[in-house]
């Protein structure tokens, strides 16, 4: 695990005291400009318990493991929507709008907007948490895959995977299926994903190195419960 910088909340808010630092919400992680609150993360918790199996969480344990695979998560996410705006990658209004057309298009009518209620997950939440989704993916496509070069070992290798492979069986479900192996801009594609998802952890650690990460130890101990 990277190593991150564990502070206590009165260095962050420069000893703040009063009536304004008592109404403001405390902070739980900071990546370079971008903040998340005890609060904002709690919620999110909330909302990915539900990716659990029924009283998986009941240890405390697992609770922990599960905060703490959410912080991770999270410390990620940061990382790279900063690194989004030193690449200012950005999302434009049209091309959110084309995305959530398209995720709405996969739910019969009325079903999506049900689906938010008993999530209790705001629809705007939602769109912001696309918007980053997407802008997450563009920085992966122009940081990582747009910089991955192919070698002609590289292609020689896999078109000689695919020639051996036997008869209705895919070498991955997205590989190009052009009949003839031909060379075209799909398979460069392909195989350009291929690597970059070799290389993302590489990759990622890079991008740590760049950006400071601070996590007040304070708040995340009153979270897990954990002894401090």
């Amino acid at each position: 695990m990277l190593a991150v910088v564990f502070f206590c909340l009165s260095i962050l808010c420069g000893a703040c005291k009063g009536g304004d630092a008592e109404r403001r919400p405390a902070l739980l992680l900071r990546v370079g400009h971008s903040v998340v609150t005890s609060l904002e993360f709690q919620r999110a918790f909330e909302i990915a318990k539900a990716a659990y199996p029924h009283n998986a969480l009941q240890e405390a344990e697992a609770r922990r493991e599960a905060q703490l695979r959410l912080l991770e998560e999270m410390i990620d996410e940061l990382i790279l929507l900063e690194e989004a705006q030193s690449l200012r990658v950005e999302v434009g209004p049209e091309e959110l709008a084309a995305a959530i057309q398209k995720i709405k298009a996969d739910y019969p009518e009325g079903l999506f907007e049900q689906v938010l209620l008993e999530n209790a997950i705001p629809y705007a939440a939602w769109e912001k948490a696309i918007r980053r989704r997407l802008i997450i993916e563009k920085v992966v496509e122009t940081g990582l895959i747009d910089t991955v070069e192919l070698t002609p070992e590289d292609i020689a290798a896999y078109l000689a995977t695919r020639e051996q492979a036997p008869a209705g069986d895919a070498v991955s479900a997205d590989a190009p299926l052009a009949p003839e192996l031909r060379i075209d801009t799909a398979l460069i594609r392909f195989l350009r994903k291929q690597k970059a998802e070799a290389a993302y952890t590489d990759w990622l650690k890079g991008l740590y190195a760049k950006y400071a990460v601070e996590i007040n130890h304070n708040q995340w101990s009153e979270i897990t419960g954990a002894a401090r």
